[in-house]
């Protein structure tokens, strides 16, 4: 009894070990070990790239070193269909446009049916920044939602002139690089956020290497790690109950045998317990040291609480201004959680959430507000006040101004 104690325990602290060794080499940041892989690339440089599109809504378009330019009205669509082998080699996209002026751009895949006709469709919109951009769609996000389609379509939706798409890259991925993409996304370690109160998602895991990060919600999207391990501890007992029939077939005892296969399937799972417990304490401490050097730790003009920012010292900064006013007017990029939080840590006065009824502006981290030359307050560059005084300004997006409301 002894002698399958101590089998028992030494199993498991070496798989414990292993696991272990594993997460610290996966917690080792990598890098890329080579360039994108591109399996198929469309782009437009001479006049046969312009006639493999088929379009709507859209005229005329001229070929320039960037791309193919062109001007849209209410609504253009260009598509083609998807290259030979798309379903089976294809892991990723990367698209490149100028899409400057317009509401937005959206990428379709569609299913045709026996007849031609649209039998689905799949949408992902972007939003529409100034400038040449990069947009990236992972596959492995939307490999189901996508299976069978035929059709690859981009939507410009708005009012622009010289709008340039340039280029879409399909990327190939290694199994090599698949793996290292499902360690690197392991290892990925989740930082607090207001839902974290309520919601903590575990270990997920993609097998993209590209920059899906840019996802926010890339961990919804990914599959959890636990779909995998379910199934590989079902596999594993059924094996285990396999290799323990043959045993008693060449004359093993069956107690012998069935001692054999709970210690090893209990190590295992003893084993993956405490990679998961490490993996969740170094989350934890990874958190911990993250709000202590970007908010604790550091200047209070430079403090950074999570995801409101420098907001903590913003609210230090304008309270004094405030300790005579009953209301003020309030801007902030969203109403929650800031008009809540202000609220408590103001009282008596209170930010006014509805017409202007205060001379005092009180503005956080505002990148379409600002004041001109005249001292008028401006939003979106129209001015919503008449002449009046900048009162203190805590950096350039966030400041209290004093002027009537003129609408």
């Amino acid at each position: 009894m002894r002698i399958r104690s101590y089998s028992f325990w030494r199993m498991t602290v070496q798989l414990s070990c292993a696991c272990c060794l594993g997460l610290a080499l996966l917690l080792i940041p990598s890098h890329s070990f080579a360039a994108e892989r591109v399996y198929e690339l469309w782009e437009f440089m001479k006049d046969e790239d312009i006639d493999a599109w088929h379009y709507v809504g859209l005229d005329e378009g001229e070929l320039m070193s960037e791309g193919l330019r062109f001007n849209v009205k209410d609504r253009a669509v260009i598509f083609r269909p998807l290259p030979e082998g798309f379903h089976q080699h294809v892991d990723a996209l990367r698209f490149r446009w100028d899409a400057t002026g317009l509401d937005e751009v959206a990428v379709l895949f569609l299913t045709l049916d026996d007849d031609g006709q649209i039998a689905k469709r799949f949408r992902l919109s972007f939003p529409v920044s100034k400038g040449p951009t990069n947009e990236y769609i992972p596959i492995d996000f939307y490999r189901k939602d996508i299976e069978g389609s035929d059709v690859l379509a981009v939507t410009f939706v708005g009012n622009a002139n010289n709008v340039v798409f340039d280029s879409v890259r399909f990327l190939h991925y290694t199994l090599f690089e698949k793996i290292r993409g499902v360690w690197e996304s392991f290892a990925d370690l989740q930082p607090l956020t207001p839902y974290s109160i309520n919601i903590l998602l575990g270990p997920t895991i993609t097998s993209d290497i590209g920059s899906y990060r840019d996802y926010r919600d890339w961990r919804q999207l990914s599959l959890s790690l636990n779909a995998y391990l379910l199934v590989g501890i079902a596999l594993f007992s059924i094996a285990l109950l396999f290799v323990g029939l043959a045993r008693t077939r060449r004359g093993a005892q069956w107690e012998d045998v069935r001692g054999m296969i709970l210690r090893t399937l209990f190590a295992g799972i003893f084993a993956v317990w405490i990679l998961y417990d490490v993996r969740m304490g170094a989350e934890f401490i990874a958190n911990v040291f993250h709000d202590r050097s970007t908010y604790f730790a550091a200047e209070p003009a430079e403090s950074s609480f999570r995801d409101i920012g420098k907001f903590p010292a913003f609210v230090a900064f304008a309270k004094p201004f405030l300790k005579e006013e009953e209301a003020y007017e309030f801007f902030v990029p969203d109403r929650w959680p800031y008009f809540g939080m202000m609220r408590y840590e103001t009282y008596p006065a209170l930010p006014n959430p509805g017409d202007p009824v205060s001379d005092l502006w009180v503005v956080f981290s505002r990148t379409d507000m600002s004041i001109d030359e005249e001292n008028r307050l401006l939003l979106a560059g129209k001015p919503i006040t008449a002449p009046g005084i900048l009162v203190a300004r805590f950096d350039a997006k966030s400041f209290i101004f004093r002027g009537a409301y003129a609408p």
